[in-house]
């Protein structure tokens, strides 16, 4: 909560430029989200750990990691099939 509440002031202290700052203000979002959802994966990991249950939770990473994370990064950072929209094609600056 801290950073979704001071990312202004976060984006502040690394670059004085208003540009920089409106661009990285929507990224900064989607850090909080993914911190987010990554702290209740781990706490819910972390619970199935303590029931002895591993192999499934083993698995899914597995998955998540190496064929989703890892194969549709790819996919959408290269533009593989022609067919990714532009807004999903990295950052871009608010003034062009």
């Amino acid at each position: 909560m801290i950073l979704l509440a001071a990312r202004p002031q976060i984006i502040a202290a690394y670059t004085p430029d208003a540009n920089v700052i409106a661009t990285a203000m929507p990224l900064v979002l989607i850090i909080f989200f993914y911190h987010l959802c990554d702290a209740l994966q781990i706490t819910t990991a972390f619970i199935l750990r303590a029931y002895k249950v591993t192999l499934v939770p083993t698995i899914i990473y597995t998955i998540a990691l190496w064929g989703i994370g890892l194969g549709g990064g790819y996919l959408l950072g290269f533009d593989v099939g022609g067919a990714v929209p532009a807004w999903l094609q990295g950052a871009r600056f608010l003034d062009r």
